[in-house]
C-alpha cells in the first residue's frame, strides 16, 4: 500500500479571507534572484490569521493555568477523523457518540465536514460547525491533545467584531481544559477515519497561537 500525505493548510496570500474584523495580512517581496541573486519576503500578519493554532493564552480563562507545549507534542501518530459531510452549524453530543471511542488520549480529532470548500466567499462565517459544550466536554475526558475543525472557529462566528471572551465561550472550554484548537483546516473530507498528523507549528515564544502547516499522512 501506498503512503499518502494530505496538507491540510490553507495558503497564505494578500487578499485571503479573514476572520470579520481582523486586519489583512502584508506580504511583501524584498528582493528577486533575477535582480538580486537571492531572493527573500517580509510578512506581517496576525498569529491567528488562516490555518493555525490557538494555544490556551489566546484567552480568558477564569484564573486557569496555561498549558505549555513542546514541538514533541505537535508530531500526532493517533488523529481520528469524524465525518460529517455537509453539516452546517451545531453539532451535537448525540451526533459524536458513534465516534466517540476512537478518540483516545493525546491524540487529536478533526472534525470534518466540507465547510472548507467555501473558503474565500462571505458563506465561509456562517453556520460555520462547531461541537456543542456537551459534545467537546465528552472529547475533553478523553483527554485528547487537539481538536481541529475545516471552519472558522470552535464557537459559532457571530456578526460583527468579536470583542471579548464572552464571545468565545467554546474556546475557554476547549482551552480552559489544556486542549489545542485547530481552525480554518481544508480537505479534512479526503482523509480516512485515522491518520498520522504534523502541527508545524513555528515557535514564537509567549505566542497566543501561531499559523501552523498541518500535514496528514496514512496508507492509501
Amino acid at each position: 500500500m501506498a503512503i499518502k500525505r494530505v496538507d491540510l493548510s490553507q495558503s497564505y496570500t494578500n487578499d485571503m479571507p479573514r476572520f470579520p474584523g481582523m486586519e489583512a495580512p502584508q506580504i511583501e517581496l524584498l528582493a528577486q534572484v533575477e535582480a538580486h541573486g537571492f531572493g527573500m519576503e517580509r510578512f506581517r500578519m496576525t498569529t491567528h490569521l488562516g490555518t493555525h493554532t490557538d494555544f490556551g493564552a489566546h484567552i480568558a480563562l477564569g484564573g486557569k493555568k496555561r498549558q505549555d507545549y513542546s514541538p514533541s507534542d505537535l508530531w500526532v501518530d493517533d488523529a481520528q477523523v469524524f465525518h460529517f459531510p455537509g453539516h452546517k452549524g451545531v453539532i451535537t453530543l448525540a451526533a459524536i457518540k458513534p465516534h466517540l471511542a476512537r478518540a483516545r488520549q493525546g491524540g487529536v480529532v478533526l472534525i470534518a465536514t466540507g465547510h472548507s470548500a467555501s473558503w474565500g466567499s462571505p458563506a465561509y462565517y456562517q453556520n460555520n460547525p462547531y461541537l456543542d459544550r456537551e459534545a467537546s466536554q465528552a472529547l475533553i475526558e478523553r483527554r485528547i491533545l487537539a481538536i481541529g475543525f475545516d471552519g472558522p472557529s470552535a464557537d459559532p462566528v457571530g456578526e460583527g467584531e468579536p470583542t471579548g471572551a464572552d464571545d468565545f465561550p467554546l474556546h475557554q472550554v476547549w482551552l480552559g481544559a489544556g486542549c489545542l484548537i485547530l481552525e480554518n483546516l481544508t480537505r479534512l473530507q479526503d482523509l480516512p477515519d485515522q491518520v498520522e498528523l504534523v502541527i508545524g507549528a513555528i515557535n514564537i515564544r509567549d505566542a497566543t497561537g501561531i499559523p501552523s502547516a498541518i500535514w496528514a499522512k496514512f496508507q492509501a
